[in-house]
Parts: C-alpha cells; sequence; structure tokens
C-alpha cells in the first residue's frame, strides 16, 4: 500500500528565515527610494510602536499602517527590489534548523507549503530554490496599471492561518498535517488544528535585546566615546566620559564660581547644567552621525569612524531625535526662561555642523574651530541672567583661544594627512594652551577679572591632561579625530533588526 505523502506547512518569518521579511523589506525599498519615504516609513513605524504598546494598536493594524508607504510604486519595481532584496539580504539570514528539515522533507518527496503574513513577492525567490507545492501569503492591492495602492488585497496576519488554510484543506487533511512556527502565541489556532507542531526557538529575546541596544547606542555621549576616543562598553567608558567633561566644561564653569556660593545654588547649577549639556550633545552627534555616515563619502582623505553601531544608523538618529525631543519638553518645564537661549545654541549647533558638512577641507578649519567655540557655552548659558560683563568677557576669550588650541592638529590632520598624526609637540592642544595663558591672565588683569582664578584654571587644566595621560597612556593626550579606519558603510545594506 502507498503511503500517502504527509503534508507539512511552515511559517516564513522567524522560522525559515531569521527576520521580519515584511518590516526589513519595506526598510529597504525606502531607503533606496527617497529620504522622504525612508522617514515616513520610520515615523509611522515608531507611532504604530507606540499605539501597539498602549493596545491601541493590533498587529494586523501595524502592518497595514507601514505597507501604506509603498503607495504609487510599480508592481515591477517591487518585485525587483524583492530579487535584490533576497539576494542581498535575506538569503544570509536562513534559519539552519528550518531549512535542514526542508532539505530532507524534499529528499522524501513530502508536500511542503508557506503558509505566513509576508507578501508573495519577498517569499517568491526562495520558492523557486526549493520544492515547494503553494505558498499561502499576504497580497497587495494594485491598481489597473499596476500601481500599488498601499493597502493589503489580502492579509494573512488579519484572517488567521487557519482560516487561509481551511479554504483548501479539510479538517481531516489538516489533522494530519505537520506545521513548523515560532510563535506559539500568534499561531495558536493552527498548532491546535494540525497533527504535529514544531515550535523553534522565538527571537523575542534578540529583539528585545535589538530594542535596549538602540536606545543605548542613541544615548547622549555613547557615539562620541566610541567613535572619537575607542572606548567599549565598560566601566573605563564612565571614567573617559568624566574626562572628556572635565575637560570642555568644567574649566569654563570655574570662572563663574563666584555665583555657587551657596550648596542649593551649586545644585540648581548642575541640574540644569546636566539637562542642557544632555540636550546639546545629543544634537551635536546628530551632526557627527551625518558626517561620519554621509559627508565622509565626499572626503579625499578621511577618518573613517562608522561601523561602530550596530542598529541601524537611521534608528540610532530617529531615537537620538527622540530623546531631544524629551529634553527639550524637559527644558521648558523646569527652565522655561532658559527655552530661548538653548534653543538658539541649538539652531547655531545645527547651522555650523551642516556647513561643516558642506564646506571644502580647508574651510572645515574654520567651522570646526565654530563648532569647538560653541561646546562650551552650555556651561554659561545657566548663568546668562547673572554674569557681569568682566565674566563674559573672559569667558568668551577663554572659549576662543580654548577652541583654537585644537585647530592645529586638525588642520594638519586634513592638510597633511601623510603627517597628520605625527606626535610632535607643536600640534598638541596642551602645548597651545599653556601658550595662549600670558595672553589669557594679561586680558583677565585689563578687564578686572581675578587672576587667581585664571591661574586656577591653568593649573586645572594641566592637572586633568597629565592624569589622562597617566590613566589612558595608549591614547596621544587630547588627540584630535583620532577615529577608527573601517570600511565606509554600505547603508543599503543595513537592515531593521526586529
Amino acid at each position: 500500500m502507498t503511503r500517502e505523502p504527509r503534508k507539512w506547512f511552515f511559517d516564513f518569518c522567524h522560522t525559515i528565515v531569521m527576520a521580519n521579511s515584511t518590516f526589513e523589506y519595506l526598510k529597504y525599498v525606502c531607503e533606496r527610494e527617497s529620504f522622504f519615504l525612508k522617514v515616513s516609513f520610520y515615523f509611522r513605524w515608531y507611532i504604530a510602536k507606540v499605539l501597539r504598546f498602549f493596545r491601541a494598536y493590533t498587529p494586523a493594524q501595524h502592518t497595514d499602517a507601514l505597507v501604506y508607504v509603498l503607495r504609487g510604486l510599480s508592481r515591477t519595481a517591487l518585485v525587483a527590489y524583492s530579487k535584490e532584496y533576497w539576494r542581498c539580504v535575506l538569503q544570509q539570514r536562513g534559519n539552519p534548523r528550518a531549512l535542514a528539515l526542508i532539505r530532507r522533507l524534499e529528499v522524501d518527496d513530502s508536500e511542503l507549503f508557506v503558509v505566513s503574513a509576508g507578501i508573495d513577492f519577498i517569499i517568491e525567490p526562495f520558492l523557486e530554490q526549493h520544492r515547494f507545492r503553494k505558498a499561502y501569503t499576504s497580497e497587495l492591492e494594485f491598481d489597473h496599471n499596476n500601481i500599488c495602492t498601499g493597502r493589503y488585497k489580502r492579509n494573512v496576519l488579519r484572517e488567521g492561518k487557519l482560516h487561509v488554510l481551511s479554504r483548501e484543506f479539510t479538517p481531516k487533511e489538516l489533522s494530519e498535517s505537520y506545521f513548523l512556527t515560532d510563535d506559539e502565541t500568534q499561531d495558536r489556532d493552527l498548532i491546535e488544528a494540525v497533527k504535529k507542531s514544531i515550535i523553534l526557538k522565538s527571537s523575542a529575546g534578540d529583539s528585545a535585546a535589538s530594542k535596549y541596544r538602540v536606545l543605548l547606542e542613541a544615548f547622549p555621549f555613547h557615539y562620541t566615546l566610541k567613535t572619537r576616543y575607542n572606548v567599549g562598553d565598560s566601566l573605563m567608558s564612565s571614567v573617559r566620559l568624566l574626562f572628556y567633561l572635565g575637560k570642555f566644561w568644567i574649566p569654563f564653569t570655574i570662572i563663574f564660581s563666584g555665583h555657587l556660593r551657596s550648596f542649593a545654588s551649586l545644585a540648581a547649577y548642575a541640574f540644569e547644567f546636566v539637562l542642557f549639556l544632555l540636550a546639546f550633545a545629543n544634537l551635536y552627534e546628530l551632526g557627527y552621525l551625518y558626517n561620519d555616515y554621509v559627508s565622509v563619502r565626499r572626503e579625499v582623505n578621511p577618518t573613517l569612524r562608522a561601523g561602530h553601531l550596530r542598529s541601524s544608523v537611521t534608528r540610532v538618529a530617529l531615537t537620538k531625535l527622540l530623546y531631544l525631543a524629551i529634553l527639550y519638553i524637559a527644558i521648558l518645564s523646569y527652565s522655561p526662561d532658559r527655552f530661548a537661549d538653548n534653543t538658539l545654541l541649538a539652531c547655531a549647533l545645527t547651522v555650523i555642523f551642516y556647513a561643516h558638512n558642506k564646506v571644502d577641507v580647508k574651510a572645515r578649519i574654520i567651522t570646526y574651530h565654530l563648532l569647538l567655540f560653541l561646546k562650551p557655552c552650555v556651561a554659561l548659558v545657566p548663568f546668562l541672567h547673572c554674569a557681569r560683563s568682566g565674566e563674559l568677557a573672559m569667558f568668551f576669550a577663554f572659549d576662543a583661544l580654548h577652541a583654537l588650541s585644537y585647530v592645529p592638529a586638525y588642520a594638519m590632520k586634513k592638510l597633511y594627512p601623510d603627517r597628520g598624526n605625527a606626535r610632535t609637540v607643536y600640534t598638541q592642544p596642551l602645548f597651545w594652551k599653556n601658550l595662549f595663558f600670558l595672553p589669557l591672565t594679561s586680558f583677565s588683569m585689563l578687564i578686572g577679572f581675578p587672576v587667581q582664578l585664571t591661574v586656577a584654571i591653568w593649573v586645572y587644566i594641566n592637572a586633568i591632561s597629565i592624569v589622562q595621560a597617566m590613566l589612558f597612556h595608549d591614547s596621544w593626550p587630547e588627540s584630535v579625530g583620532r577615529g577608527n579606519h573601517l570600511p565606509v558603510p554600505n547603508l543599503g545594506n543595513e537592515v531593521l533588526e526586529k
């Protein structure tokens, strides 16, 4: 008696491939079509995630919102993208356990079927390489000109896999079938209807890790420490962050120390300063991201720092924008009278960073000095309402010279790349800081600023530089733009981790 071939149903996403094929395909298409489409996709993705968190959106409504970004694209273009996406991304993310089972069942002449909420033409390249009888998948709606309407014609996620299969298979046939999936909750109806189900280990843990990772990588100072100071995720990161803060902001606070005579005033300043600094650093790092992932492609002798992010650079940038919005809401709530000052500083930083990423190498020396000049201004904002004219004059003079001390090393690196990392005393910022000390002291005496505070600043800068060199002897003290020499990233091959 001939044995009836067994029927096997396979889920696709996170089962045959370790990815959410629909979400990642949408991201893949949007990044190649236009910047507007990419922004639209991520905006919809974040809003849908928030609505799902509050149980206001079902998974089916989530996918409905996202596929709308394909509205106006032709079927021909979408199919071409699916083949490219399979070849460049999805094929490398196959699940070895599922593929091994498929190969064994193909030899046994079992009847294999795909049942998935993934879109038909996304899964089609996989089906062409294997002996599947049929695929029961979601389909998009196209008009008479084969232009996508941005809606589903059939959404398996909405209808349910058991309901879709019941149209072609009897309950008896299903009860004698086998099913491979990763989602015990979403596929519960089909799991209970078949003879046997194999539940693969869910990738929910990886998904959660990916979500938490992007929150960390987008947090202020994380990207700066990774790319400008080559620091890993360790205790040393915190130590280097303290030196980074101490080098660029603490010396300027000494100028206004006369206003911090009580613990209450010091605590209030510290809270305001941290709030302002986090917002400023977040915006500054957005400029870093643009420089490292976009502008670097136009440089003849670039310092390549790309490759440190494990998350998509677009997701990191959008998360940083979310952080920025939260921080500015906090500033508006806690210090409404300082909101305008912080906004003005943010606008100046945005304009200068935009110019810095557009101009040629020689002009960048000027914009680099301006960017460094803006950094300490965060320490000035809390004192604007009470600072005396002498303190302001000293602040701006010290700020200009402090920023200028980093320019020789930067100019050497950009104009003479073969000698840009030469560790000569004449290019070290500390050398120039000490050289500028005499005119700065003379200026403080001229405007009536306390000379003892000027000396305190000079002693502090030298002390922190020496300690930094002793602790981090592997690096050139106060070096500029060291960076890692990594390949320029191919943004197109970055995928949204589910």
